[in-house]
């Protein structure tokens, strides 16, 4: 998958340098010229420090957290039967761990960086310890994880959403995503919500 996209960046970048090439020769016919040289330029200059970005969306218990440690080829996410934690989950890449919280918009909050191992103080990923305390854990509505990933380095980002919902930060993901995977259970898979999320993304 990074070798495909990091081909395809590259054969983008190259018909961007040919426009670029060709607009600058004929440039004199037309006076907006420079304005499409502007772009083409920022254009380019999102490709260099562009990331792949990999959507993976499903109803609790369809197996998107053990899908995600599959592809990272190391248990990231805890995996339970059970519904676990309840917010969007963005996995990076960095050279040491660390995370960053952000709490819902209606707490008055800013997003805070806190260590992986002191995840426990804010939040849970076990719902029978959520049960005990659901204000604690719904008081974020993201979170980015930060490892140090072999397999995926700088160029790469894979975010866990539970379900399609009315939350901004779950919608600006799918809009912003390049590859949508979308998990169903196998007790029950393409029931009525199954159907609905995929209309909703073909709507997209």
């Amino acid at each position: 998958m990074r070798t495909l996209f990091k081909e395809s960046l590259s054969r983008i970048s190259d018909i961007i340098n040919r426009q670029s090439e060709i607009i600058s020769v004929v440039g004199s016919v037309s006076v907006s010229y420079k304005h499409y040289l502007s772009i083409l330029k920022q254009i380019q200059e999102t490709l260099t420090d562009y990331k792949l970005k990999v959507v993976v969306l499903g109803k609790y218990g369809s197996g998107k957290s053990s899908l995600i440690n599959a592809l990272l080829g190391q248990k990231f996410l805890p995996v339970n039967p059970l519904p676990t934690y309840d917010m969007v989950v963005e996995i990076q890449y960095s050279d040491k761990p660390n995370a960053t919280l952000y709490p819902t918009n209606n707490s008055g909050k800013e997003p805070f960086d806190v260590r992986i191992e002191d995840l426990k103080k804010y939040i849970f990923f076990d719902r029978e310890e959520m049960n005990d305390n659901v204000k604690k854990a719904i008081a974020y509505e993201k979170i980015v994880l930060r490892y140090p990933i072999d397999n995926y380095k700088q160029d790469v980002v894979i975010t866990e959403i539970p379900e399609v919902s009315d939350n901004l930060i779950s919608h600006e993901c799918l809009l912003s995503a390049d590859i949508i995977i979308y998990c169903m259970n196998s007790q029950s898979p393409f029931g009525t919500i199954d159907k609905n999320t995929i209309e909703h993304l073909r709507a997209l």
